[in-house]
């Protein structure tokens, strides 16, 4: 994973800490603290989901306008 960018390596890192969190909370699961806990951790498993569908998109978005440059000049 050495050849990863850093925000792939942060990904990586926040959704291994996301799993580990809810295993703990699982240990006991009468217990209130450990509820709201996987409250937490399901909102921010959410917030990771959306963060890489939006980085998902601005890829996209940057890729095909590369695409489109790199067309229009060889087009020229």
């Amino acid at each position: 994973m050495n050849d990863h960018p850093v925000v792939v390596k942060l990904l990586f890192t926040v959704a291994a800490l996301l799993v580990a969190g809810v295993g703990l909370a699982l240990l006991e699961p009468g217990n209130p603290d450990n509820t709201a806990m996987l409250n937490v951790f399901a909102s921010l498993a959410i917030v990771l989901a959306y963060t890489v569908v939006a980085a998902s998109v601005v890829v996209g978005a940057v890729m095909a306008s590369q695409w489109l440059i790199g067309r229009g000049r060889t087009a020229a």
